[in-house]
């Protein structure tokens, strides 16, 4: 009997994510974290009744990845039209390869696997669009809430003229990114002019450059899916009786948001970096470091390893020709 070398590729890659998976929970949750320590601030939380502010961040999740898969769905619509079902297991399945990469590169390797044509340029043009899109977002409204801020930081680090300028410079990235993002096709066509003249010849957006009507939706939608999370954070913040107010409370979570994207990470590892951003801006205001890091370990758990987790489940019953 032959051997069918794809079926035992399947076979290992499933095998081979989920022990990933399994070592990714347990050295960030058993070995990294107090995990003792973090279910008594659960445990204390929720006996003081806190539970809604948790159940509000749990029910942000699923809509959470429903807006991304969205955004997915309507990047395709022109490329290779997936149903929005195909499209929500293609965005978890991402998720669960994001876990091993740097910076999330892997998401298109879970995607591509619900594609028909994985190998398309032109879907690679789809996915780095919602990503960059996603990215401007986090910039933008990041610097915004670092300029309300201002003086915090400025106390805080005790650097004036490096924090303002960092500051400027990540507005100005920040203009410069929403303009390239809008004039695309204008990139695109002077890369294929004196690069890329051949290559894709054949490969109409990337010719071309996504519509204007789409990328400004998909910016939307990046917008909405960033408001998800900010209000995330600012429940399990609550729900740890972290005192923030809420109009304070949005400009230090896209101040956290800001520095975790500037930072080269593995989602595997950002429990880790997640909690030492939040904890250093937090802890200053707060003082309640057991707390900061427990609402940062808890949004991990909701927002990557769940779904994570999931995004696997779908790449198990995979059948793919």
């Amino acid at each position: 009997m032959p051997i069918n070398r794809k079926r035992i590729f399947f076979i290992t890659l499933k095998v081979a994510v989920f022990i990933l998976l399994a070592i990714a929970l347990y050295q960030q949750i058993f070995l990294e974290r107090d995990f003792e320590a973090f279910l008594v601030q659960l445990k204390e939380r929720w006996t003081e009744g806190n539970v809604l502010f948790l159940l509000g961040a749990l029910f942000l999740m699923p809509v959470n990845w429903i807006l991304e898969s969205l955004k997915w769905k309507m990047l395709m619509q022109r490329i290779e039209p997936l149903t929005f079902t195909n499209s929500f297991r293609s965005v978890l399945s991402g998720v669960t390869f994001t876990m091993f990469t740097p910076n999330r590169i892997g998401e298109y390797a879970g995607r591509f696997l619900f594609l028909k044509k994985p190998w398309n340029p032109n879907a690679w043009l789809a996915n780095f669009a919602g990503s960059y899109a996603q990215i401007i977002v986090t910039l933008a409204l990041g610097c915004g809430g670092a300029y309300f801020l201002l003086d915090f930081l400025l106390e805080l680090t005790g650097k004036d003229m490096l924090v303002l300028t960092v500051l400027n410079a990540l507005a100005a990235t920040s203009v410069f990114l929403v303009l390239a993002y809008f004039n695309s096709g204008w990139i695109i066509a002077q890369l294929n002019k004196y690069l890329f003249k051949y290559f894709f010849k054949k490969y109409r957006l990337l010719k071309t450059g996504l519509p204007f009507f789409l990328l400004v939706k998909v910016l939307l939608l990046s917008v909405l899916r960033y408001n998800v999370y900010v209000l995330q954070y600012l429940l399990l913040f609550w729900f740890f009786a972290i005192p923030l107010g809420f109009v304070e409370g949005l400009q230090f979570v896209a101040l956290i948001f800001l520095v975790q994207t500037l930072i080269p990470s593995l989602a595997l590892l950002e429990l880790g970096i997640r909690g030492n951003i939040a904890l250093f801006f937090l802890s200053a205001y707060s003082g309640m470091e057991p707390e900061i890091l427990s609402a940062a370990s808890l949004i991990w758990l909701i927002n990557l390893l769940i779904p994570a987790f999931v995004g696997y489940g779908f790449i198990l019953v995979l059948r793919k020709k």
